[in-house]
């Protein structure tokens, strides 16, 4: 396991899980805004203008490395799959884990097979 697994980081002390659907906002009882440890997209890519980083080429550059990845395994999948003619009748649902190092380059840690799928907020939901 490792520290950025989210199985992990809901565990920390420093967590502040996400509780009402305006997520990132502030609450009714709380006028303040309420940091929470999930990040929408959309406050994600403001991170990344407080950082002066490149959101859009973070991800692409994020996306390339998920097809390489993809296509470094297609033909142990296919092979799986039997290669016959019903390989387009099946899917595999995968889950990537990525890290941005300090240079904003991304890292496949590890691939996930059948990754939860549970929803733990509501910007989960």
């Amino acid at each position: 396991m490792h520290l950025t697994n989210y199985s992990v980081n809901k565990k920390a002390d420093a967590y502040v899980k996400n509780e009402n659907a305006n997520v990132g906002g502030a609450t009714a009882e709380n006028a303040e805004e309420v940091i929470e440890s999930k990040l929408n997209f959309s406050q994600l890519r403001q991170e990344f203008i407080k950082m002066g980083c490149d959101y859009e080429q973070t991800f692409a550059d994020i996306q390339d490395l998920l097809v390489k990845a993809v296509l470094s395994v297609e033909s142990p999948v296919v092979t799986a799959m039997g290669g016959g003619k019903h390989k387009s009748a099946c899917f595999e649902i995968y889950g990537f884990d990525v890290l941005i190092d300090a240079k904003m380059r991304p890292w496949l840690l590890e691939v996930n097979v059948s990754p939860s799928l549970s929803s733990s907020s509501p910007l989960d939901k």
